[in-house]
């Protein structure tokens, strides 16, 4: 019939839904605790600066840097938590003849690029001149690069110097000039105020405050945080030889043999550049380069030469990673591991698709990757219930978009809202006393209670709903 078409949806059936929800360990929880305990003295430490008599001021954005940077903080130290335990289910499954990919949205590229600049600051400052390529610089280990967000933090935003004077808005000269005296004065005279400000120069940083910067620079050098997650998972699961990796930057760090025998962590570049661009880390990277090296990569792990696909949100979108026919891995079924969710519901869906494709031999099995984090189960739960509405838009039905009912990770539901509203009414109480976790007659007996020993606190309505 004229005016009417056909939107096809690739059916989700015999893929496999799984949750891998991981505890921390002892030990990460101590460097999680360490870590905020760190943040908060930077906070701390940030405030006390501010309330210098000498200081003229607060910088417009430090307290959305600050939280900005802590946020990126803790979701690079929650994908670090899961690298071990993903790398060990990850090779149960290549031992039972699997093919495995891992979903990642960022790559941690600039945090890497500023601890390497970093240390070169610190050969240049130890007198290494001129300074050696990067590639030849030995590294003690892979870089941490939630240590180079709270690093580039402290460095580029705490307060050493008083704001510098803000330049006046200069007037603009009309096109017939100026109609009277007073307008040619005022924009003389403001021109002419900039212009001295200007020649004054930036505030002198104070000696007492860089001693406290310092101070809380090497307090970061002092906790244990993990590698990048991109460069641990390569190193983990049998180095490049044996990982694809299809993202977008341009340089890593890998283990490569040593000339004393062993192995060392050093600089590789990722993307070839010119021999002339090579000083320095912020390089312009081609694409269309990246692009065609994603390609290769796609190939060897499509044709069974490589077992693992690690990709990131740049190589979301054109690239097929499922069990093809007449390919040389059409026998391995896929494992495909999610991370790190990313905002967007469509950019998780479009990483999904890489390995659920028409015309393949076998389903793949998801398995979604969270810690027990309250933070990452919040953020969790905000972008399965994205995915379940976008599933009721565009089919009407929430299970649609994903394949899967997501409901498990929303706490945004009616049981979520009666259980916050049970633990409000419990902080309420002097002394708090938690409701039971084991006994749901318990916990209605206790809110009973508490209603009929203040009604005001009880709202009239569902039962259940209290």
């Amino acid at each position: 019939q004229a005016g009417c078409f056909v939107a096809r949806t690739l059916s989700w059936k015999g893929a496999e839904f799984e949750s891998l929800r991981l505890p921390l360990s002892p030990h990460q929880v101590q460097i999680y605790d360490q870590s905020v305990t760190l943040w908060n003295l930077v906070k701390t430490e940030i405030k006390s600066a501010l309330a210098r008599p000498d200081m003229n001021g607060t910088p417009k954005t430090m307290w959305s840097q600050y939280w900005s940077a802590y946020q990126r903080f803790t979701k690079e130290l929650a994908i670090c938590a899961k690298v071990q335990e993903v790398v060990k289910d990850a090779k149960k499954q290549l031992e039972s003849g699997r093919s495995v990919v891992i979903g990642l949205q960022t790559t941690g590229e600039s945090s890497t690029q500023a601890s390497l600049g970093e240390l070169q600051s610190k050969l240049l400052a130890a007198g290494r001149k001129p300074l050696p390529e990067m590639e030849d610089v030995p590294l003690p280990g892979l870089l941490s690069t939630a240590a180079a967000i709270m690093t580039g933090f402290i460095r580029k935003h705490y307060p050493v110097a008083p704001l510098p004077q803000e330049l006046l808005p200069v007037p603009s000269v009309p096109r017939d000039g100026f109609s009277t005296d007073l307008e040619r004065n005022t924009h003389r005279a403001t021109v002419d105020y900039n212009e001295q400000i200007r020649r004054r120069g930036p505030p002198t940083p104070m000696p007492e405050l860089l001693a406290v910067r310092e101070r809380l620079l090497r307090a970061v050098e002092n906790i244990p945080l993990p590698p990048a997650p991109l460069d641990d998972l390569i190193d983990r699961l049998g180095g490049v030889e044996d990982v694809a990796e299809m993202t977008g930057r341009s340089c890593r760090i890998l283990r490569r043999p040593s000339s004393t025998g062993g192995s060392r962590f050093g600089f590789v570049r990722r993307v070839s550049v010119p021999k002339e661009n090579r000083k320095g880390l912020s390089l312009p990277v081609s694409e269309e380069e990246a692009d065609r090296l994603n390609i290769v990569e796609k190939k060897k792990f499509m044709d069974g030469r490589k077992r693992v696909a690690i990709i990131s949100d740049a190589a979301s979108t054109g690239i097929s990673l499922h069990a093809a026919p007449n390919s040389g891995a059409s026998d391995r079924r896929r494992v495909h591991y999610t991370i790190e969710l990313p905002w967007a519901a469509d950019k998780a869906i479009q990483q999904l698709g890489r390995t659920h494709r028409s015309g393949q031999v076998s389903a793949p099995v998801y398995k979604m990757v969270v810690t027990e984090l309250g933070g990452e189960r919040r953020f969790a739960a905000a972008v399965a219930k994205r995915m379940a509405g976008l599933g009721a838009l565009t089919k009407g039905d929430r299970r649609a978009a994903s394949g899967s009912d997501l409901s498990e990770f929303d706490i945004d539901s009616r049981f979520g809202r009666r259980a916050l509203r049970r633990f409000y009414d419990c902080a309420a109480v002097d002394p708090p006393v938690p409701p039971s976790k084991t006994s749901h007659d318990i916990v209605d007996s206790y809110i009973g209670s508490l209603g009929a020993a203040n009604p005001h606190s009880m709202k009239a309505g569902n039962p259940d709903d209290r």
